[in-house]
């Protein structure tokens, strides 16, 4: 809460000056092209020292320039650059002296101007480069191989989990596979050939191998080559074994490879290592859609027949199992499914009246039941947009853990942008499959800058390997044709913001503080809020002390606010009035979330504090409090991390998903999806992807949950397992949405901005 008009009135003039300030500062756009000139030959791409601050991607030649300089210790890199550049040492080999009156005529000097650029960025605080550039900062992206002398063509794309481009395409020699290295070395890995290649399949795995189908004339081959580089070999023929050769194929993690072929009037599905291999499946011609099958590691395969239907072929059992179907309210994408490497889960593009989307088939679920897993309009794109399905990755990391990423593409009148959503699927303790995960996020877009150069056009390939990095090929501006490889920064919700909290123990009468809050138990309490929230990276966000923990007597008879022990509820707004305005007897902090431990809170576990302007912000928009959790001591330090963690999801803007009188009506249908009523209104926390509790008073009714969803089981799991839903639970069983997650990332950004450690 802000105390005074005076106060906004400052603040109001302060922001107007610093906005004037700021737009005289210098960012990294305008000292960018200077290192790229100037620096580029030796810091590009994997550059000496690993340092790239000539990177021709600004993005990611800003997150060099920000690592921490052992020339300069306790400096940046892009400092010690700045200071070398001073001194005649860099650019090395230039006879540069440092000093531009000296230095001119000679090529690889910096002129006055520059420096004296470099030196305002600086001094301004090394700020990073405009938001106008476009790439999402959040991704390291690098232009891999570009068309021109070394490559003339390119025609499909792929990644394997070391980082390495594979590519089909020409270049003087004729057509084949490629390779482009981290360093975007440009190597064959097949010989120069007349023949032509169709089809790419990149294994998931390493060391890796690439499947492409070769044919000269009538001949076809299918061949599996080392990405590393060594000798091909031939798995399949035709004519020969096989009548005809399919161009789409999959290669599982172990190497087992899956592909379609026709004998006669049949057509086959063949799964196997080597000749000969197994029928996974077998038809007339015409009844399977020869689409790109999906291969786990044990062998069990993914495809569609001709009407769309998506079936789970297992050569070993000769079981067939129809996954999915298009019916009223559920069309199937035609872009090919994926299946998870263990072969429980499998994805797929469909929509169901919301947008495309990604949804999940478990053999654990109820037959019918599938699980939302990303698009449908829930992930805050703008609603304009439609959104199409590119493809599907699907990552097992456990026997019952996978991580589902998805490509996607805006196309409002054409195709405009690259998005990517990570999500978790897990089973529940009873065996109930759920997702969770984060939002979706654009990584690349139609006028994006990379460097000098400017994306013009998007090409429909677009492909992700199992480490979470993103290929795709784009056209820039003039018309070469460019493959860009995003790695995710940090995670697959972006870089790590680290959480600064300021937490203070509220002593009694006779000195002593609630029992509840030994340092140990709030350490432990720490620990287990992390794991919930950094879980696959999730939110983002990692909370710690920003100070030790400090004891506070109660300062409610200095300030005359009443007791900081035993708390009146009623008196929240009073008490974070008189800590703003004390924060010496308080130990206020303005740049930490204020967590105060006391006594007793009314009957409450804990305070909540919105942001400014949320639907449900109140008197009290900064203080937190915790009273001791009313359970057994074996259970209280799971009841005290998760109400700690429910209290800063509420700090960071997500709302319980129960209603209340800010959050909205509950007049809504259980089964309806995305979670909402017929006329718009989003019940519970005003999230489309979190299904509403309708328990009304937040007491966590079992009896009233199981009756409202008794037709939908899924969505009953998903109550129950929100973190801000009403029923208790184990805490890291606990988890978030990807409307959840966006809103805590947004928080974070903007209204909360000012607790993220730099």
């Amino acid at each position: 809460m802000r105390s005074t008009l005076l106060a906004l009135a400052f603040r109001s003039a302060l922001t107007i000056a610093l906005s004037a300030l700021a737009t005289a500062q210098t960012t990294f756009s305008e000292v960018h092209p200077i290192f790229v000139n100037r620096c580029g030959q030796c810091h590009a791409v994997v550059g000496f020292g690993g340092f790239d601050i000539g990177n021709p991607n600004i993005s990611a030649a800003y997150f060099d320039s920000q690592q921490a300089s052992y020339w300069a210790p306790g400096q940046t890199k892009g400092f010690a650059a700045y200071q070398r550049i001073l001194n005649g040492s860099m650019p090395p080999n230039g006879g540069c002296t440092g000093n531009p009156a000296l230095d001119v005529g000679l090529p690889l000097c910096l002129s006055a101007a520059e420096q004296s650029l470099i030196g305002q960025w600086i001094a301004d605080g090394q700020l990073g480069p405009l938001s106008s550039a476009g790439v999402n900062p959040e991704f390291d992206v690098r232009v891999m191989v570009q068309t021109g002398a070394a490559i003339a063509f390119i025609n499909e794309v792929g990644l394997d989990d070391g980082g390495t481009v594979v590519l089909r395409g020409a270049d003087g020699q004729g057509s084949g596979l490629f390779r482009a290295s981290t360093a975007g070395q440009l190597e064959r890995v097949t010989p120069p050939t007349s023949a032509v290649f169709e089809g790419l399949a990149v294994q998931a795995g390493l060391p890796s191998v690439a499947l492409t189908r070769r044919r000269a004339g009538t001949n076809f081959t299918l061949e599996s080559w080392p990405v590393a580089g060594g000798a091909g070999r031939v798995l399949a023929s035709a004519p020969g074994e096989f009548d005809a050769l399919s161009s789409v194929f999959d290669v599982a993690s172990d190497g087992r490879i899956a592909f379609w072929a026709q004998v006669g009037s049949t057509q086959r599905l063949m799964v196997g290592y080597a000749p000969p291999f197994a029928v996974a499946y077998s038809s007339p011609s015409g009844s399977a859609s020869m689409q790109a099958p999906a291969l786990a590691s044990d062998g069990r395969v993914v495809f569609r027949d001709n009407a769309g239907a998506l079936l789970r072929a297992d050569p070993a059992s000769g079981a067939l199992t129809l996954l999915a179907a298009n019916a009223p309210g559920l069309a199937l994408s035609p872009f090919p499914p994926q299946v998870a490497h263990n072969g429980e889960w499998a994805l797929f593009g469909a929509e169901r009246g919301f947008g495309p989307g990604v949804l999940a088939w478990s053999s654990a679920a109820q037959p019918g039941n599938l699980l939302h897993v990303a698009g449908e309009r829930l992930e805050g794109v703008d609603p304009g947009a439609a959104l199409t399905l590119r493809d599907v990755r699907s990552v097992a990391d456990g026997t019952d853990k996978l991580t589902a990423r998805a490509v996607y593409a805006t196309t409002v009148g054409g195709l405009t942008g690259f998005y990517a959503s990570s999500q978790r699927l897990r089973r529940d303790g009873d065996g109930t499959p759920y997702a969770s995960g984060g939002a979706l996020r654009k990584v690349i877009g139609i006028g994006d800058t990379l460097g000098s150069s400017v994306i013009a056009a998007l090409s429909v390939q677009a492909r992700f390997n199992d480490a979470g990095a993103l290929v795709c090929t784009v056209a820039l501006a003039g018309g070469p044709l460019a493959v860009l490889r995003a790695t995710p920064r940090g995670g697959p919700n972006g870089p790590v913001q680290r959480v600064k909290l300021s937490v203070k123990r509220v002593r009694g009468p006779n000195g002593a503080f609630a029992p509840t809050w030994s340092e140990q138990r709030l350490r432990r309490a720490l620990a287990a809020v992390n794991t919930l929230f950094q879980r696959e990276n999730l939110s983002g966000l990692q909370f710690e002390l920003a100070a030790p923990l400090l004891d506070l007597p109660d300062p409610g008879s200095a300030l005359g606010t009443g007791s900081w022990f035993d708390v009146d509820p009623l008196q929240l707004g009073a008490l974070e009035n008189a800590a703003q305005a004390a924060p010496l007897q308080t130990g206020w902090a303005t740049d930490a979330v204020n967590v105060y431990l006391v006594n007793s809170l009314g009957g409450l576990a804990g305070s909540s504090a919105f942001p400014p302007g949320h639907p449900c912000a109140g008197a009290v928009d900064e203080l937190l409090m915790l009273a001791p959790p009313s359970l057994a001591p074996a259970a209280s330090l799971d009841a005290f991390a998760r109400t700690l963690a429910q209290q800063l999801a509420n700090y960071f803007g997500v709302a319980a998903t129960f209603a209340s009188t800010c959050t909205g009506p509950d007049a809504f249908a259980a089964c309806a999806f995305p979670f909402s009523t017929a006329n718009g209104v989003v019940p519970g926390d005003g999230l489309r992807d979190t299904p509403f509790d309708p328990d009304a008073n937040g007491a966590g009714d079992l009896l009233a949950l199981d009756a409202f969803y008794a037709a939908c089981p899924d969505a009953r799991v998903l109550v129950r397992r929100n973190l801000t839903a009403a029923y208790p639970g184990e805490l890291l069983r606990a988890r978030l949405s990807a409307g959840q997650v966006r809103r805590m990332r947004a928080a974070a950004s903007a209204e909360r901005a000012h607790v993220i450690a730099p």
